[in-house]
């Protein structure tokens, strides 16, 4: 159980009204809203500002209030490191969840409320139906100001980003490490299929994904690489909904599409700026869903809305990361045909060891799973039972004879007994109506 309070429900909604003013009708990541820039607290290591909410808050006060520093801090924070908020200074409130347990009024024998001697209402703690207190996370307000805010603090100074050796081995290793396989079959458009779990991309970019797995092919068409980036990181995000990984609601419907979009917007925008990648606007014409852009009514219905899909698109990144970018191994799923014929243990067979022939037309496999060369299993050789043996399984057999027959008896049963009430229903409806005539 989950409890707000007015003031706070009042500031999430002027994050909503911030969003749907700055961003344009078509992507989160075309806003002015810097969304994906880390807010923190420079003076200690603060869990209560890293929250999924509190950074939309923070980002779109930052928007509103045009502060460029991405620092924050309490009052009492700033007076431990010897700086001082300017006086006038209005501050920004995040959210702190705390779980409690829930109380109610004792009330007298005529359903009154009892008081004490002082005359205050006496609190008894709510119990379940096992008599264990009821405990719920109430949000409360706590006030941060922004580092533009207070005097004394030194000038922020930007970290140096990711290098651009570093950057490309991270990119290429995400696209090898892709938990959906990804297959580039279609004419233009980007998407993930749901149901067969594959992300398809569109053809041109093949050759390039090509000299990405093998890394000795420079790759010279370096646009098309980054409009691959783009294109990769929006199928892989989406594919983070699947039901063997994070689970989310994937389904053919308005609310659960509009949502999955916003899920992925937030989420694509985050990964692109950590690793400097260009949504391009290859992604705008030819987007995963023809319900992206409807995110905008969405939230302005169910302005709660955006805080949910930030926090589940800041699981979508925290997964990509610990399951794609921390691992070595080759993904063997993100194969063409050439690559099989080059290399002979990359062989697909049937069960009596013939060689199957890969599928020209897509340039994968029909069923794209690891590929590994079999190795010939050799016969099973059956023993003989012994007599006592063949005695055992005769009479199991025999038993599962019988049961199965029972069981099919009463359901024969069942059955005429239901067709029985169904005729006799009918007798009983025959018999009203030309009463009643």
């Amino acid at each position: 159980m989950y409890r707000l309070s007015n003031a706070l429900k009042e500031n999430r909604k002027k994050v909503v009204d911030t969003l749907l003013s700055r961003a344009p009708k078509d992507h989160i990541w075309n806003s002015d809203i810097d969304m994906t820039r880390a807010q923190f607290n420079p003076s200690k290591k603060d869990s209560r500002i890293q929250r999924p909410a509190n950074q939309l808050i923070l980002a779109s006060v930052a928007a509103s209030n045009g502060y460029r520093d991405p620092r924050w801090m309490t009052y009492e924070d700033a007076q431990v490191q010897g700086f001082q908020v300017k006086q006038g200074e209005k501050a920004t409130f995040i959210e702190e969840w705390k779980q409690e347990p829930l109380y109610t009024y004792k009330r007298n024998a005529d359903n009154s409320v009892k008081h004490d001697e002082t005359g205050k209402p006496v609190l008894s703690p709510v119990t379940d139906e096992n008599g264990k207190p009821v405990t719920a996370y109430i949000g409360t307000a706590v006030p941060y100001y922004n580092a533009e805010q207070i005097v004394g603090i030194p000038a922020y100074e930007k970290p140096h980003g990711l290098s651009y050796e570093k950057r490309q081995e991270l990119l290429d290793q995400l696209i090898k490490n892709s938990k959906a396989p990804i297959v580039f079959d279609s004419f233009r458009r980007c998407y993930y299929s749901v149901k067969e779990d594959v992300i398809h991309l569109p053809e041109r970019f093949k050759e390039v994904a090509h000299k990405i797995l093998h890394k000795d092919s420079p790759v010279e068409e370096m646009s098309t690489k980054e409009e691959l980036y783009a294109a990769a990181i929006y199928g892989i995000v989406k594919s983070t909904g699947h039901k063997d990984r994070l689970f989310r609601n994937l389904r053919a419907e308005p609310e659960a599409l509009a949502k999955e979009a916003l899920v992925q917007d937030l989420a694509a925008t985050k990964l692109a700026q950590r690793y400097d990648v260009s949504l391009h606007e290859f992604l705008r014409s030819n987007s995963l869903s023809k319900y992206d852009k409807d995110w905008q009514p969405y939230i302005k219905e169910k302005p709660f809305a955006l805080f949910a899909a930030a926090k589940a698109a800041s699981d979508a990144v925290k997964y990509i990361e610990e399951h794609m970018l921390t691992k070595e191994q080759r993904n063997d799923k993100f194969l063409r045909a050439e690559d099989v014929r080059d290399n002979p243990d990359l062989i697909k067979r049937d069960a009596n060891g013939k060689e199957l022939p890969p599928d020209l037309h897509r340039g994968v496999y029909e069923n794209p799973v690891v590929i590994n060369k079999q190795k010939k299993q050799e016969p099973v050789v059956k023993q003989e039972l012994t007599a006592k043996e063949k005695i055992a399984e005769a009479k199991r057999q025999q038993e599962v004879i019988k049961t199965f027959d029972a069981r099919k008896a009463q359901t024969y049963k069942i059955r005429e007994a239901k067709t029985q009430r169904q005729h006799d229903r009918s007798r009983e409806r025959g018999a009203r109506v030309q009463h009643q005539a």
